[in-house]
């Protein structure tokens, strides 16, 4: 059983990392070259991402990973890249839904709407610090300094 939570939660984990780095590489693009418009057909997609990739993907990561800590005699959330990843993983979990949350409510008022322009600023400028910090994730459940 303890094989089985590895392998979702590596597959869950690749799906959300890996997922989160494309769609920010492409809304940044979608921005560079596009502008608004492109960018918000854009954020259309990453909604739809959102409901099937990165809702779940998170969640089944998380879920595993507490599981296998909680059934391993290896393993402990006393252990510092355990409190780590999990202080990691709920930081950008808030940073992430926050500025997402304000794109999609100032899409709303229109792709032209300066509350709409202001609030892909801070997302776009905010994305590198969540893909870095789930990167940093990623290098504690790889090398799990300390245990």
């Amino acid at each position: 059983m303890y094989d089985v939570l590895v392998l979702i939660h590596i597959l869950s984990a690749m799906a959300w990392v890996g997922g989160g780095f494309m769609l920010v590489t492409l809304e940044r693009h979608a921005h560079k070259v596009g502008g608004p418009s492109a960018l918000t057909r854009m954020m259309d997609d990453h909604q739809w991402a959102d409901d099937w990739i990165f809702t779940p993907a998170p969640l089944l990561t998380v879920v595993t990973g507490v599981t296998m800590v909680i059934m391993s005699d290896a393993w402990a959330f006393s252990q510092p890249w355990v409190y780590l990843a999990l202080t990691l993983v709920a930081a950008e979990f808030g940073f992430g839904y926050r500025d997402y949350k304000r794109v999609k409510d100032a899409k709303e008022k229109g792709p032209d709407a300066l509350e709409f322009a202001e609030a892909l600023r801070g997302y776009l400028r905010m994305a590198p610090l969540a893909i870095a910090m789930l990167a940093a994730v990623v290098f504690l459940m790889v090398f799990k300094p300390g245990a």
